[in-house]
């Protein structure tokens, strides 16, 4: 192999105080290191359980009565809010009641004679008459 002319020449160099290390790792220090760890580990998870425990008995004690849950039908319910147990036949029955009130007739208020039409009926009908208007506000005259 030729050596590279451009670079000075530093075998005939030495150091007697320079030194390097002459193994990687200290493998019983790690080992030590981590059956220590692993211990403590195990101590401190024992710990927190018996303290935990300690703390539960007269928590418990002084807890209410949990919530009693409804019966229906013979099935015992959680309390209210319940979450939706049929939620595809739900969001259908709804999306079928909106789409009866947008395409059926109906009334509003039989009181005041305001009743619901189709609402293609009521685009024809707008498009037909056009949309009521409102008299012109007279306007302030300029002084």
């Amino acid at each position: 192999m030729e050596r590279n002319r451009d670079l000075p020449d530093f075998e005939h160099i030495e150091n007697p105080d320079a030194r390097h290390e002459h193994k990687d790792i200290n493998f019983r220090g790690l080992a030590k290191f981590a059956i220590a760890f692993i211990v403590a580990g195990i101590v401190i998870h024992l710990l927190l359980w018996f303290v935990f425990g300690y703390f539960r008995g007269p928590e418990a004690a002084r807890a209410p009565e949990p919530s009693l849950a409804v019966e229906v039908e013979g099935r015992r319910l959680p309390p209210e809010p319940r979450l939706q147990t049929t939620p595809v036949q739900d969001l259908a029955r709804v999306r079928a009641a909106e789409e009866e009130m947008l395409e059926g007739y109906g009334w509003v208020d039989r009181e005041t004679g305001t009743v619901r039409i189709p609402i293609e009926r009521a685009m024809d009908l707008v498009a037909k008459e056009g949309l009521p208007v409102r008299a012109p506000a007279p306007q302030e005259q300029a002084r």
